[in-house]
């Protein structure tokens, strides 16, 4: 398993690939045979980062055709990393790290 250390940003961007675009702005499309749905930005399937603030910090995710892929990550208020993780078309893999919210690391597991 890799070994991962939190981040601790000033900044609300962290994942520097384009197209950007609010998860306000993206619609769930569910196909006939898809239980999770595959994500829209005006009628086509979305590649590039989805993102998103509220109280509690903030979230970067990668999609490629609408789906997580690639490396997604949470942040805390107070810009410390709140999660780290992967996915691959949709599907969590790889190493999944968790933090507290003073930067202490919680969770560790593998998919």
């Amino acid at each position: 398993m890799k070994e991962s250390t939190p981040i601790h940003i000033n900044s609300r961007l962290f994942l520097q690939e384009t197209p950007r675009v609010h998860y306000d702005e993206l619609v769930l499309v569910m196909g006939e045979f898809d239980e999770n749905g595959v994500l829209h930005f005006k009628g086509t399937p979305f590649s590039g980062v989805a993102w998103k603030e509220f109280p509690e910090g903030f979230l970067e995710d990668p999609l490629a055709k609408g789906v997580e892929h690639g490396r997604c990550v949470r942040f805390h208020a107070n810009g410390w990393m709140a999660t780290d993780g992967y996915f691959q078309d949709g599907m969590e893999c790889g190493d999944h790290f968790k933090w507290y919210d003073s930067g202490v690391k919680g969770n560790t597991r593998n998919i």
